[in-house]
């Protein structure tokens, strides 16, 4: 209480005066985080982290900590004050931060390759200063992993048309088709016959498919036509 009267065996009562001190102005650290919706399985994704401080009080020495996705590595930061380390485990240092004030961190991680599935990260925060709102300080966000979509072919032959090679019932032909993937930059592509085969002489259909990381394919198919332009010897029996 902070006046107290106490009566003693019936005597004139006795005022007592107690001091409570005040509670010290605490801070409030807000903590956000936002990312990808969806990615690809392997690709770079930018997470943004967000700390406010809504108390009375100036936060010191908050240290803000991000796990990664299972297997996802950091490939760059930025941040707006303080400092920060880790690669799978982020750590980021706010030696002071005052009443009212924010910062921010970017992260951009690469994702790890064959991944699928929701990929969650989550941070937290924590500081020296007593946080009088701690239903704030952790956050998380989830990212949808997947690769459904098929190659898709940016150059197939036209139907080739050649003679046949001297002295050769058929003909090489050399030709070249192109794909491109939104999740793989480096689509593999399989020819029923390779560039570069000998073509009988008629009509042969040419496969081409297409393949990403992911196991989705993609076909074409051209045609290369062989004439026999190559007039029969002649063999003259002897008089």
């Amino acid at each position: 209480c902070g006046q107290c009267f106490f009566s003693l065996n019936g005597a004139s009562a006795l005022r007592v005066t107690v001091n409570v001190p005040a509670a010290p102005p605490s801070a409030d650290l807000q903590l956000g985080l936002s990312g990808p919706g969806t990615a690809c399985p392997g690709s770079q994704v930018e997470y943004r982290l967000n700390l406010l401080n809504r108390g009375p009080a100036r936060s010191t020495n908050a240290v803000v900590t991000q796990w990664l996705p299972p297997g996802a590595q950091v490939v760059s930061t930025t941040a707006s004050a303080g400092t920060v380390s880790g690669m799978g485990v982020v750590q980021w240092t706010l030696p002071n931060l005052a009443s009212g004030s924010s910062a921010t961190l970017t992260v951009r991680a690469r994702l790890a390759s064959g991944s699928s599935g929701p990929a969650e990260s989550s941070a937290s925060v924590t500081a020296t200063t007593a946080d009088g709102n701690t239903t704030n300080n952790a956050v998380r966000v989830s990212t949808s992993v997947s690769d459904t979509d098929a190659p898709v072919f940016t150059r197939i032959p036209d139907d080739i048309s050649v003679g046949t090679e001297p002295g050769v019932c058929g003909a090489r032909v050399t030709y070249v088709a192109t794909a491109s993937d939104t999740c793989d930059p480096a689509v593999t592509l399989e020819y029923s016959h390779p560039s570069g085969s000998l073509f009988p002489v008629g009509t042969t259909s040419v496969v081409v498919t297409a393949r990403d990381a992911s196991g989705n394919t993609a076909t074409a198919e051209f045609q290369v036509v062989v004439t026999d332009v190559e007039p029969p010897a002649l063999t003259v029996p002897a008089d």
